[in-house]
This record gives structure tokens, sequence and C-alpha cells, in this order.
């Protein structure tokens, strides 16, 4: 469809694009609470327990994460406690924590991409294969550009 089609605005502003992913975010988010709730995660903890195996130590999740460092140090310290992760210090440097997915993290891990990967499937039903491998291309093109994936 075109703008004219829809009725959107031909070139929309930054804020309704932000206003409009975290829409659809929040949507998924929602409709997978309860499962999220029963492996003990919520959106900021499955956040951070996914970009652990990605960016590792403490400060460049908040900074991937955009949330304080005390924010991420107290989600931390709930996976920690929950068994999903594991902090060392880093080999090299001492000074440096380094977080790691436990096998039961993994597992925890595993079980809310699944049910985030069920409950989004009727928010994206209105799309077409092609629009949906086309947004996906788009939000990751925009990650990757701001170091973000």
């Amino acid at each position: 469809m075109v703008p004219e089609e829809t009725g959107l605005p031909i070139q929309p502003s930054g804020w309704e694009m932000v206003r409009l992913m975290w829409m659809a975010q929040y949507a998924i988010f929602s409709a997978a609470a309860e499962e999220l709730h029963a492996i003990g995660l919520n959106p900021k903890s499955m956040a951070v327990l996914g970009i652990v195996e990605v960016v590792p130590h403490p400060q460049e999740i908040a900074n991937s994460l955009g949330s304080p460092l005390p924010t991420v140090s107290n989600i931390l310290k709930d996976l920690e406690k929950l068994g999903y992760v594991s902090r060392e210090l880093a080999p090299g440097d001492r000074r440096r924590t380094v977080v790691r997915r436990t096998e039961k993290g993994e597992d925890a891990h595993r079980r809310a991409v699944a049910a985030i990967d069920e409950k989004s499937g009727p928010i994206f039903a209105g799309l077409s294969a092609a629009e949906y491998r086309t947004l996906h291309g788009l939000l990751y093109g925009l990650s990757a550009r701001h170091h973000l994936t």
C-alpha cells in the first residue's frame, strides 16, 4: 500500500516511528507476559538474558540497552539468583566482569524466545512473507548501523 491509500503520512516523524516500534514491542511482550513470568522473566530481564552472549560485560549491556548500569546490575543479580547467568572476572582484565548464560539460562532463553515467537505471530499476521522479511531487514540495518546487533 502506498501512503495515500492508508492515510499515513508520507514522511513520518522520528517520534512517530519510535512510537510505533515501541507499541509493537509492547504488544508482543504483553502477549507473552504470562509465559515470561512463569520463567521468571520480564521484558528487561529477557533483553539482558538475550544479549549477554553478544555483549558479555555489564557496562556494555547497559549501553546497548540504553539502561543505567545500576538497573542492569540489579537485573543480573536477579538472573544470577535464578541460576540463569554466571559472572566471572575477565581473563586479562580482572577489573571487568564477564557474564555468561548457564545451561539453565540457555533453557530459559529458548523457552522465552519460543513464547515470544508464538505470541508475536498474530501481531505480524497482517504482513506478507516479503513484508516481514523487509521489516526484519530494515530493523536489523538500523541496529547494525548503530552497533546494536
